[in-house]
């Protein structure tokens, strides 16, 4: 197969998965709520202790309204809080409050088990290889990003 064929192959089933995989992973109880945006969100905002909203924009680029309405959202539930930043006051920071992340452990666990079943047919070898590969076509994409 040439190659033009194989990148179309490879555009058109990685859409598909990723349309698949949102479909498929549903929440239960009040994770149901949230996107997997939002949990993704809400996951970063954990991972950095605090982000400011310009940070939450770049990461998912999304625009900064766009971020700004996604946080508004969890900062509405409850999950998340505003905090100014003590290095510049004009800053406004996101912090996970404990409601956050308590709904975050159980949201990642639902994630998990999903993904789980989804994967459940491919071995342990496999499942390797997958994320070789995919670990290495998101560090090739993001070198020519940054050097574009």
């Amino acid at each position: 197969m040439r190659d033009k064929a194989i990148n179309t192959q490879i555009i058109e089933k990685m859409f598909l998965l990723s349309r698949l995989m949102k479909e498929g992973i549903t929440f239960k109880g009040k994770v149901a709520n949230l996107t997997l945006l939002q949990l993704q969100a809400l996951t970063y905002i954990k991972s950095r202790k605090e982000v400011a909203m310009s940070d939450l924009a770049a990461m998912f680029a999304i625009s900064l309204p766009t971020a700004t309405v996604l946080s508004d959202k969890l900062i509405k539930e409850g999950f998340v809080k505003r905090v100014r930043s003590t290095k510049d006051r004009r800053v406004v920071n996101l912090v996970l409050k404990e409601g956050g992340k308590e709904l975050l452990q159980t949201g990642l666990k639902q994630r998990n088990a999903k993904l789980e079943q989804m994967l459940s047919f491919l071995t342990q070898a496999k499942k390797e290889q997958l994320l070789e590969i995919l670990s290495a076509l998101l560090a090739s994409i993001q070198t020519n990003n940054e050097t574009t």
